[in-house]
């Protein structure tokens, strides 16, 4: 209120004019009334916390005053409350009480003071309400939130001398105006301003949001402008927790600005503030209500028989992004509306959700990474040139592997199902008739022999067979059979080991024990027969290596030919061959190998403790301040366990034995759930810190994690991450094919996946495999730029350490120069990605590289093996032709296009 006249000051004697509130010479308060006295407390203990345990004084009764707003005032200026704020004058009344302005004489600022209504102010439900807007405001720290403070309550003595007690808040004192009474004056805003305003909005709910408070009572009335023109959001008197959020107290707030959820009492969520967000902004953009009815019951038929008018309609050239953002928000179904109030500031007209949440000091929640980034512009010319860089570059690799790779150097090769029948077949002729139970292949690297191997040697790549009387049953984790699991103890077990092409390497069985017989010596003939061994070759000597089974008669050798010299071990128990192995004449060469990989091993177990250890650390502290992306760990999780669950499923050696398969499937399924687990705990410790600092690493993964996979920006980024890919494996594979046409030393070639050699189930679990450990890798290279990032405080510096670092983890030749300098460069390739392109690409590159560098290619069509590369080959070009695909969504490609 105002007086109609000026007047002389009661301190001072200076004249006042009559609309001056305060004394121009000493600043005292014009309008004078009663002043409140402490009242006497059998208990004057004073609250441990404000917010919890209110402060309780007292005021004569009768001290009242209109205010120039139209109601009765409870309070008159220059009253003092708590002996602490002073009131200058009433501000409003809404459906949560009074407000008025005072003046904080303890520390000298103006505050707000909100009162809750007398109505209300004596039930419990409304006391704990206004409690908890104080719990939950004070929470929110935003240029464009009013800031809460404390609470307290004093007495009255009412009619009848009956006590009561008053709550009251104090809060930010916000000098200006609210939006409601701004557009009652001037009618709808210009758009420039109402798009700053909406802005600022939108910046202010995301704020409450990030700490799960829903507003509830978003309006216009609810929404000031201070003396700069920024918005400030008032009056979370109403919020509360999402998860509080249901039956009858969903129906608190304003009816005009209700979503369709409050209305019916179902459950709200924090979209129920962004469909009144919408409605304000409607009002915003177009001075008009988008349901204006003459009672609630009207407004609710309206809501549910019609939609909006399009904001269009109202304001001629309004911006579409502006119309599209607004009716998005009005959606009826709370699944269609935005995911968050940064995503609407991005939506709208040039919006950035994530430099508005960084500008702002947020961390942007997942959605709003998503929803950033703008949708890829790229010509079909420059989408095909990438998707024909990739497909050469796949060719390139298959090309080189034909020298890198030990399998693909051997001509002449037999198939496995060949072997396989050639092995039974050497088996009955050496003297075992007995039928098997149970039997395995599979192929793996001469790793032992190799350094003393000729390049492309079919002693290169051996495959074995194992055969038993009985079900074989591994005790190892994965359930697969290998030399030693399970151990050969069980009389009438067989192994045998070829070379590629089917020459006997080794042979070991397990005698059945039988009395002791005058037998004829063994015939060793069989066995060097099938070991491709004339006797004439042969020279006898000493005893080099010792049988790993019973034996009453053994026999040495030393073969040689043109190509290499090699040693021969044979035993027999009961004139019966039990053991026979031709490998070459050990070389010092086979020990240049160890440093490497033992420097490799260090590495790799650093890296486990790193992520490890470091990551439950930080996931719990992520999971405490409510920062963690539980949903996207979840869905990595669960990509990561079925992947190696289905890998483990379809590799598994299993047997007709219920109790042992359900001890296999708990160790298959343990081990899954394990490297899930860990993953799941490595991304809640990571992924927030790359959301705050590098999000733009995050929008193509987010939007995967989403299911959003058609989709431009996912389709480059794939593209991309195939391109990475197939030049790491164009590094890597003609690292290991120098040897082929330079006299490089100390480079073995390498060998493909066992898994990838076996039958279409062993293929597939293959792929499930290397998919998960592209998923984890990609983690994994984020954790050591994150650890190196607080080590150096340095981008750069911090891309140089993690690359060294992971480089020496996976060193893939025993030649440490050549070996590091091929690890730097894929680093170089993976970093480049991750910064320019996102963690998807970097995923993708992983996944390419695993499969050009564990399956055999080829491109030689006489190769047992061709319809596995061609397989393997198809599946990367289906991934580039998707991409591709992804990039030109929508696009004709019977249409001249647009260049960039």
């Amino acid at each position: 209120y105002t007086r109609a006249r000026a007047m002389s000051c009661p301190a001072c004697g200076s004249e006042v004019p009559g609309a001056a509130r305060f004394c121009p010479s000493c600043g005292s308060v014009m309008d004078i009334g009663a002043t409140l006295t402490r009242e006497p407390d059998a208990s004057p203990r004073m609250p441990a916390s404000p917010a919890a345990s209110p402060r309780k004084w007292s005021s004569p009764p009768g001290d009242r005053i209109s205010s120039s707003a139209g109601y009765e005032a409870s309070y008159v200026p220059g009253t003092t409350l708590a002996q602490r704020y002073r009131i200058v004058s009433p501000l409003g009344k809404g459906g949560m009480g009074e407000v008025y302005r005072a003046e904080d004489l303890k520390l000298g600022q103006t505050v707000a003071l909100k009162f809750l209504p007398r109505s209300l102010a004596q039930t419990e439900h409304a006391l704990e309400r206004f409690t908890r807007e104080v719990r939950l405001a004070r929470q929110v720290s935003h240029p464009n939130v009013c800031r809460v403070f404390d609470i307290g309550e004093i007495s009255d003595v009412g009619d009848g001398g009956k006590r009561i007690e008053h709550t009251f808040l104090t809060m930010e004192f916000v000098d200006g105006e609210d939006l409601a009474s701004l557009m009652r004056r001037i009618g709808r805003l210009p758009p420039e301003k109402a798009l700053e305003i909406a802005r600022q909005m939108c910046a202010g709910l995301a704020a409450a949001h990030e700490h799960g408070i829903i507003h509830r009572d978003l309006k216009p009335a609810n929404i000031m402008l201070d003396g700069r023109g920024r918005v400030r959001i008032t009056d979370f008197g109403i919020a509360g927790l999402a998860a509080e959020m249901e039956g009858d107290d969903a129906r608190a707030g304003t009816p005009a600005y209700m979503s369709p959820e409050q209305f019916a009492g179902r459950e709200v969520s924090l979209k129920s503030d962004l469909y009144s967000l919408g409605l304000v902004l409607y009002e915003l953009f177009t001075g008009k209500r988008p349901f204006d009815a003459p009672s609630t019951e009207e407004m609710v038929r309206l809501r549910d028989k019609s939609a909006p008018t399009a904001p269009s309609r109202y304001v001629k050239g309004l911006d579409p992004l502006i119309e599209r953002v607004i009716l998005r928000c009005l959606e009826k179904d709370a699944v269609k509306r935005p995911a968050s109030a940064l995503q609407v500031a991005g939506a709208l007209p040039g919006g950035d959700p994530l430099a508005a949440a960084l500008a702002a000091g947020e961390t942007p929640s997942p959605d709003t990474v998503a929803a950033a980034g703008e949708s890829v512009s790229m010509s079909i010319g420059v989408s095909l040139a990438l998707l024909a860089a990739v497909l050469l570059g796949i060719a390139t690799s298959a090309l080189l592997a034909r020298y890198a790779n030990v399998l693909g150097a051997i001509q002449g090769g037999k198939s496995p199902e060949v072997l396989a029948e050639r092995a039974r077949e050497m088996i009955a002729r050496i003297g075992y008739n007995e039928n098997a139970a149970d039997s395995a292949w599979w192929f793996e690297a001469n790793r032992e022999d190799l350094p003393s191997i000729r390049r492309g040697s079919p002693d290169g790549m051996h495959f074995i067979y194992r055969q038993s009387p009985q079900p074989m049953i591994p005790q190892n984790t994965f359930t697969l059979i290998d030399r030693n699991d399970p151990a050969a103890k069980l009389p009438g077990m067989i192994t045998v080991v070829l070379d590629a092409r089917g020459r006997l390497r080794e042979f070991s069985a397990v005698p059945v024990p039988v009395e002791k017989h005058d037998r004829p010596p063994p015939d060793w003939s069989v066995l060097l027969s099938e070991a491709g061994v004339g006797t004439a070759q042969l020279a006898a000597q000493d005893a080099k290596v010792l049988p790993p089974t019973a034996f009453d008669v053994r026999q040495d050798w030393q073969g040689s030919d043109s190509a290499q010299t090699t040693t021969i071990t044979a035993a027999a128990y009961n004139g019966k061959p039990v053991y026979f192995r031709v490998a070459p004449l050990a070389i010092k060469l086979a020990q240049t190998t160890e440093p490497t990989r033992t420097f490799s091993g260090v590495m790799f177990v650093v890296a486990v403790l790193v992520c490890g250890v470091g990551g439950c650390f930080l996931a719990r502290r992520n999971m405490r301040h409510g920062r963690g992306d539980r949903q996207g760990a979840f869905r990595v999780a669960v990509f990561v366990f079925t992947a190696e669950f289905l890998g483990w499923a379809l590799a598994a050696h299993f047997v007709r034995n219920p109790a042992e398969e359900y001890g296999a499937f708990i160790g298959g399924c343990g081990e899954a759930l394990y490297v899930a687990g860990f993953m799941w705990v490595l991304y809640l410790a990571v992924e927030p810190y790359v959301r705050r600092r590098w999000p733009e690493m995050l929008i193509s993964w987010t939007r995967v994690l989403s299911a959003n996979l058609y989709d431009s920006r996912v389709g480059r980024d794939i593209m991309m991450g195939a391109l990475g890919g197939a030049a790491m494996g164009i590094i890597q594979n003609g690292l290991n094919a120098l040897p082929a046409w330079f006299p490089v030393t100390h480079v073995l070639p390498i060998a493909p996946s066992p898994l990838t050699l076996g039958g279409p189930a062993s293929m597939l679990a293959s792929l499930g495999v290397q998919s998960s450990q592209a998923v984890q890798w990609a983690l994994a290279t984020v954790s050591f730029l994150l650890v190196a990032r607080v080590i150096m405080r340095r981008d750069w510096l911090a891309v140089m350490v993690s690359a060294v670092s992971l480089g020496m983890v996976v060193l893939a030749a025993d030649n440490l120069v050549l070996a590091v300098t091929a690890a730097l460069l894929c680093s170089v390739v993976v970093f480049g990605l991750l910064f320019r392109f996102g963690l998807l690409s970097v995923a993708v590159t992983l996944f390419f590289y695993f499969v050009l560098r564990r399956w055999p290619l080829t491109l030689d069509f006489s190769q047992w093996f061709v319809w596995r590369s061609v397989f393997s080959m198809c599946l990367l070009f289906a991934i580039a032709i998707y991409a591709f695909l992804a990039i030109n969504v929508g696009r004709s490609f019977f249409v001249e296009s647009e260049t960039d």
